[in-house]
């Protein structure tokens, strides 16, 4: 990883001393997990870009309480908000996502964590289904947009099969 046409237009990823094909590498300051950016950018910077990647945490961090699940349908994400305001990504088991099997696997963390009261969510397999209300939710049109649900709404899903 060379340095940005930002940092050294001579850089060998600069291109005319304008554009710029260059990877940067971080670490996230709350989670510390590394954080890989593409930048691109054409000669006159009509386009320009950063891709972020990242990896999705394993569990939350011990003692933190869950106060609200996001789910991102733009980015393709989920996303959990503890109590003291910090948005991490959900965790997840390691090479699987919520999507393409996603709806059994999102409902079963949405029951894990409606179970333990929104404590020590931590990714890991479920060795049986989820229940069909949730489920159900989860693979519904409901489901398919952009939306913060409560901690509160999440137990109220797990009771009824709806947030509210």
């Amino acid at each position: 990883m060379g340095p940005c046409v930002y940092d050294d237009p001579d850089s060998p990823n600069a291109i005319a001393g304008d554009g710029c094909v260059c990877w940067r590498a971080s670490r996230d300051n709350i989670t510390q997990l590394p954080v890989v950016a593409r930048h691109y950018r054409t000669v006159t910077g009509n386009i320009e870009n950063w891709t972020h990647y990242t990896f999705a945490p394993l569990e939350l961090p011990k003692n933190e309480r869950l106060y609200s699940l996001i789910i991102d349908h733009e980015a393709d994400m989920q996303w959990v908000r503890l109590e003291n305001g910090i948005l991490h990504i959900l965790p997840e088991v390691n090479g699987r996502g919520y999507s393409g099997s996603g709806p059994s696997d999102l409902a079963a963390m949405i029951e894990q964590i409606v179970e333990a009261d929104g404590y020590g969510v931590v990714a890991k397999e479920r060795e049986t289904l989820p229940s069909d209300k949730v489920f159900n939710w989860v693979s519904s049109p409901a489901a398919s947009r952009t939306q913060e649900l409560t901690l509160e709404q999440l137990k109220a899903l797990c009771r009824t099969g709806m947030v509210g």
